[in-house]
């Protein structure tokens, strides 16, 4: 029996748009013994009866010499670096099924994630609870900022910054939990270091792990967020949506089938080189940093579109 590696670095969105490529090479390869690596998010696919009990955090004391020196092969992917997806012609999806499995479909490949029993219990109790006191109103998860947001209050006016653009600003994230919370109950989807203390039209859960938050999307009745997890979460759940996209392409990393996209600045934007050339990555940073700027009528128009749905 062939030992194989798969290594999936990066966050939890680019894993979990990889485990249907994973899957697929697991099926395709009955013969093979897989071991699946992460850097810390294995926990998403807890439930996975194919994946949760081959999936391991990659930080761990021995791992090099008890698995490595004894694989066979190694794989290890990297779809930024892959013509079709710099191209636009992929989706990350695509991209992992190529490398992985030499596979071209024609659309992206759609995550499945499970929740257990007991988180989706705990979920739904905290979603009935909502209802409860805020008139039954349906149940909106935000999430306004992606992996790279810090926020920056050193200044007279406090502010997001995030140099790839895919993170609302404090402004449009305010409008928009404002104007939702009219209709709806909204559950934010962020650390707690973005629990601002002016926001009071979201509830939020400063204890909540990534878990959580996939229980609780789950439970929900709709997703909003920007080019980040929660898009290939709530995608993973067969969850309906709205994805707000930066300075990122909407053919590389959103279900635009799938989700309402609003993508603003579409035909005005530069591919950012990831993973390529630094250099030039930090040119098109800075020459993309409007590729966020909604104003408030852009943010209500976008609610307006989520109650034609919901």
């Amino acid at each position: 029996m062939t030992n194989t590696v798969i290594m999936i670095d990066g966050g939890a969105g680019r894993v979990i748009s990889a485990l249907p490529a994973i899957e697929r090479y697991i099926e395709l390869n009955p013969e093979k013994n897989v071991k699946v690596f992460v850097y810390g998010w294995d926990f998403v696919v807890f439930g996975n009866k194919k994946l949760q009990n081959i999936t391991y955090n990659i930080e761990q004391k021995h791992v090099f010499k008890d698995i490595f020196m004894n694989a066979d092969e190694v794989i290890h992917p990297e779809p930024y670096v892959l013509p079709e997806y710099f191209k636009q012609e992929y989706h990350l999806s695509q991209a992992f099924d190529y490398l992985i499995n030499g596979s071209t479909g024609k659309t992206p490949l759609i995550p499945k994630l499970c929740c257990t029993k007991k988180e989706k219990i705990a979920a739904k109790s905290i979603i009935d609870d909502i209802k409860k006191h805020n008139e039954n109103k349906k149940i909106i998860v935000l999430q306004p900022f992606g992996s790279n947001a810090t926020f920056n209050n050193s200044t007279e006016n406090a502010e997001i910054i995030d140099t790839t653009s895919r993170s609302m600003s404090l402004e449009m994230y305010s409008n928009m939990a404002k104007a939702l919370s009219e209709k709806y109950s909204i559950i934010l989807f962020a650390p707690e270091q973005f629990h601002f203390k002016e926001d009071v039209f979201t509830h939020k859960f400063p204890q909540a792990s990534l878990r959580d938050y996939i229980a609780l999307i789950d439970q929900a009745d709709y997703f909003i967020g920007v080019d980040s997890v929660g898009q290939h979460i709530s995608r993973g759940l067969n969850k309906p949506g709205m994805v707000i996209l930066g300075s990122t392409f909407a053919k590389n990393i959103t279900y635009d089938d799938w989700f309402i996209v609003v993508d603003k600045y579409k035909n005005d934007k530069t591919y950012l080189p990831m993973r390529i050339n630094h250099i030039d990555y930090e040119l098109v940073e800075s020459s993309n940093s409007f590729c966020m700027d909604y104003c408030r009528e852009d943010v209500l128009e976008m609610c307006n579109l989520v109650g034609e749905f919901l």
